[in-house]
Formats: structure tokens, sequence, C-alpha cells
């Protein structure tokens, strides 16, 4: 990606952060100030020094090395107290970074992250967040020592000889061309390299998330030529980028060199005319050899910051990502007491219809079963109604208030939303199930888990609710997941639940029983059920039976059945299944 034309949006979004640490900033700059200050005065007092010794006159030339020891002890106390300053600075500015950036991405719809990879996401938050330090510590501590450095010892040069320092300075005049010239090189290598580490990080991330299935079907060595693909690309971006920067800092030596060898002959030449004294050429030599060491830095700098330049415009994308879906009042409250309707809902992605026109009912206490065929809409509506899916004004109604209008943090905390595929955290069994209500005492935890037929694994357990699930509930069965997701969302005692397809990854058998239990824990809530198992949603109080998005019938199994529709069909194909899996 080339450099943006302008870089004010980027300084617009950090200049809060900037403003935070002004005082440290401020205090850094000034002690940096004072650092070079004391630094840059041993020349002059070197000059005195030798001036003293070369006239025979030994006192002053004592008091003046005195001197140049004790402004060397203060400027190393000075010094130290500038990095403090100016490095926490930075240490600082990333912890905010960091913490309103992860913020922001907890308030990113699921939209966002079904079209980011989660690999670039962490190198943009991680990486170059780290970059952006540098570039607000180490970066603005040396660039405030070269500007420093300039300001002190330019007027101490010509002051001692104006002509030799005219000399001196010719050869850093073509630096203003490398340096324009450069700048944009290097910034669109930074990016190419920070682009091509992200891509590398969403790789890893995959394959790693993904390992038992590459193995299963024997897909290493592709998966690992992949990879080395990728890291090739990332590793020839960094050889473009080093070799850039190395050109780079070698040629601003070799001029700085340059200016040091005419200071030599010219300044040589002075001192034997007598225009220049032996310390006044000591002393000029000195202050240019810390402009030479402040110069040959110029490269780092000018890398750092296109470095932290590219790194903050990765970050400010998505910072400046918008959600899909805003809470109208965060901190409002709303009780939830579980009339649902739909009035024609629509949800699109892009041009196609995930639901067409779907109008339902659920009154409060009803339980109301959502079956068709894979890919009719089901958990497109589910995720609708709790507001993972945006949705259209007026087209979804939850107890007589528009949902748009409702406090969307209150309302998903008195939902029970079982997804049809459980996420379980790298945390105990209790811990997750306590996942919508944190603290809950373990009676309630173990009485949760009951109600979804979960403590009978418990015994196969190692440590029961204390067991390690592992990341992404790897330790447990798919039938285990989705019953500790079941008893998440009861223990939150919801009005309305819903469940997408909960009983997926278990037999039929398993599937009635945890539904019969489950029937005993609705009493006096609200249900909406996405289901492919219609020996389940035949013990609903209705079934609605969604095809390509649309709501094409709608009753009980009775009514249903004897309408010989689509219910009917998928109900007749499910019997001969069941019959053929029991008679195998």
């Amino acid at each position: 990606m080339d450099a943006p034309d302008s870089i004010a949006p980027e300084i617009r979004w950090i200049e809060p952060y900037v403003v935070g640490e002004k005082r440290r900033l401020l205090a850094g700059a000034s002690l940096v100030a004072a650092t070079n200050a004391l630094q840059l005065s041993i020349p002059w007092l070197t000059k005195r020094a030798i001036d003293s010794m070369t006239a025979t006159r030994f006192e002053p030339a004592r008091l003046a090395a005195l001197a140049v020891a004790g402004v060397a002890i203060a400027q190393a106390v000075v010094r130290v107290f500038s990095r403090l300053a100016l490095l926490d600075a930075g240490r600082h500015m990333e912890h905010r970074i960091r913490g309103d950036l992860f913020g922001h991405l907890t308030e990113l719809s699921p939209g966002f992250y079904a079209r980011a990879g989660v690999g670039d996401v962490m190198s943009r938050c991680v990486n170059d967040l780290g970059q952006l330090r540098l570039l607000a510590g180490p970066g603005l501590l040396t660039s405030v020592n070269a500007v420093a450095a300039y300001a002190v010892a330019l007027p101490a040069m010509l002051s001692l000889d104006a002509r030799l320092t005219l000399i001196a300075l010719v050869p850093y005049v073509p630096l203003l061309w490398l340096v324009r010239g450069q700048a944009q090189q290097i910034y669109r290598r930074m990016r190419g390299v920070q682009d091509q580490l992200g891509l590398l990080s969403s790789r890893v991330q995959e394959s790693l998330a993904g390992q038992a299935t590459l193995k299963a079907y024997g897909r290493e060595r592709e998966e690992l030529s992949s990879f080395r693909g990728r890291n090739e690309a990332h590793y020839r971006a960094n050889v473009e980028l080093a070799r850039t920067r190395a050109t780079l800092q070698l040629l601003f030596g070799a001029l700085a060199g340059l200016g040091a060898l005419a200071v030599l002959v010219a300044g040589g030449l002075e001192v034997i005319a007598g225009k220049l004294t032996l310390g006044g050429y000591a002393a000029f030599t000195g202050y240019l050899a810390e402009l030479a060491s402040r110069t040959s830095m110029l490269g780092w700098i000018l890398a750092a910051w296109q470095r932290g330049r590219a790194a903050l415009a990765r970050v400010r994308e998505i910072a400046s990502e918008t959600p899909d879906i805003v809470d109208p009042d965060p901190r409002g409250g709303f009780e939830l007491h579980g009339a649902l309707e739909l009035r024609e809902l629509t949800v699109r992605a892009g041009e196609r219809a995930l639901l067409d026109r779907v109008s339902l009912r659920v009154a409060p206490g009803e339980t109301v079963a959502v079956v068709g065929r894979t890919g009719a809409g089901k958990s497109t509506l589910l995720a609708a109604v709790a507001r993972l899916w945006d949705v259209p004004r007026g087209q979804v109604v939850v107890d007589g208030k528009d949902l748009v209008d409702l406090p969307l943090r209150a309302y998903r905390r008195q939902l029970g939303f079982v997804p049809q595929e459980p996420y379980l955290f790298s945390a105990t069994l209790a811990e997750n199930i306590a996942l919508g209500r944190p603290g809950a005492p373990m009676e309630a935890v173990r009485a949760a888990a009951e109600q979804a037929r979960l403590t009978g694994d418990l015994a196969n357990l190692p440590e029961g609710f204390d067991t390690e699930v592992g990341e992404r509930g790897v330790t447990l069965s798919g039938g285990q997941r989705a019953r500790t997701a079941v008893a998440r969302a009861l223990l939150v005692d919801p009005k309305l639940l819903l469940l997408d397809d909960p009983f997926a990854n278990v037999d039929a058998d398993t599937a009635a029983a945890l539904w019969r239990e489950l029937r005993g824990a609705l009493s006096g809530r609200s249900c909406l059920l996405a289901t492919h198992r219609l020996s389940v949603a035949k013990e609903c109080d209705r079934i609605a039976v969604l095809e390509r998005g649309a709501l094409i019938e709608e009753g009980s199994h009775a009514e249903l059945l004897a309408r010989g529709g689509t219910y009917a069909r998928l109900w007749e194909r499910e019997r001969i299944w069941d019959d053929l899996w029991a008679s195998a």
C-alpha cells in the first residue's frame, strides 16, 4: 500500500494520546536539551584548558579539567532522567492506545471479524503498537537529541570560526535531497513488511487452529509449503527494507566524514596561520564530532519515523472501523418479558437476502421451533433477534418496543443465546458456565448444569467443575460443549432463550432426552429454537418452516403434517433415516 497523500488523519487520531503525555514529553525534552547543553559545554572547557596550557597557565587548565569532570557527572545524571521521562511517555501512550483499541474491538460487530483476519488484527494490536512505542520513545528521544545538539553546537561553532563552520556544513546539504528521496521509499517498504507480517500471522493462527483437520487430510506438507511462501515474502520485504536503511545510513556517515576531512584540512591551515588557536580547533572538532554523531542517526530517525507512520496508519485503520450496530443507550435499563414479533424481517448480505420478509410472533412463555434445510436462514434469524446482525427499524419488536431503540447491553444480558458452534474459553468448566453471570454461587452453576444434563459427565472429568477445558473446549466432546453452552444460557435466568441447533452434535435419543429436560427449565420463558431434528421440533408449541430465507409454513406438528407440504416431506425423510439407522 502506498503512503497516504497526507498524514493529517493519523496525526489527529494520535493527538489526544500525545497531549495526555505532554508533561512527560515536555519534561523529557527539557532534560534532553539540558543534557546536550552540558555535554556540548565540554569542548568549550577543553578549549580553555588547552589554550591555558599553551600559554603555560596551569591553574586555569586544572580548574577547566575539574569543571569537565563535574559537567560530565551532571550530564550523566540528567541523561538518565531525560531517558526515563521520554521512554516512559512512549510506554504510557502504548498502554493507553492498546487499552482503547481493545475496547474498540469489543464493540465491533461480527461482520468485521468475518472479513478481517484474526492474525492480522493481532499483528496490528501487538507489533504495530510496539512500533508506535519505539517512535514515541527512542525515536522522539533521538530526534530531540539531534535538534538540541544542532541548536547548541552551531552557535558555538559560528562563534569560533564562521568560515570553518560553513565548510563543515557543505557536505550536509545533500542530506536534504537524500531525506526527501528516500522517505517515501522507506515508508512503502516498511508498510510492506508490516502488511506481510499481518498476513503471516493470519496464516499461522489459521493453521494452528485447524491442525486436527490438516492432519486428518494429510495436508501437513502442503500447509508447510504455503507457510514457507508467506515467510519468504516477509523475509524478502525485510531484506529490501534493511538494504535501503543500510544504504541511507552509509551515505549519512560518509557525508559526515567528508565534513570532518574538510575541517581537518582547512582548520589545520588556520591553526598554522595563527587564525585559530589550538584550543579553538580542538573545541571546533569536538562540536563537529557531536554533530556528525547526531547526523549519522538521521537514517535511523527517518526509518523510525516511517516505521511508526506505517504502524500508525495500520492501527488507525482498525480504530476508524465503525460498528454496524451501535448501542443507543449503553447505560440504560430494560426489563425483558419475552414477547417477540418479527414484521417482514429482511436481512441482506450484499445483494443476497438471507431473510426475506419473515413475519413471526412468539408470545411470553411460548416455544417456537424454526426448521428448514441447511442454508434456509435459521441461524441468521436467531442472530438477528440477538442483534448480532443489524436489523432495519420496525422489523423486530420486543415487548412492544423496536429492537433498534432498546439498550443493547441490558437487552443481551437478559437473553440466553446458544450459538450453533458454542465457544468455550480456556478456563474451568464452572467459569465457562458462569460466563454471563460472573461470581454466581456454585449451587446455581450446578443447578444449570443439571438442567442441561451435564452433571452426568462430571465423573469423566478429572477435576469436575474445576477441570480446565482447554482452548475452545478442546478437552470436551461436541455434545459436552453444547450442553455447557446450554447451561451457560440457563444460568442467566433468561426471559428469552435463543437455541441455535444445540443438539447438532448429539444423537437422536440424547437430543430427545435433553429437550425433555429443558422443557421443564423453559417454564415461564419464551424460546426460539432453530433445529434440524424434527423429533424435537414436534414437541414445541409452534413450528415455523424456512426455505431460502422465507417463511413458507407455520403451525403445530399435526397441522403441518396434515398440509402435506415441505415440513411433511422433511418429517418423512427423518423417519426413514431413523429407521435405517436403527436397523443398521
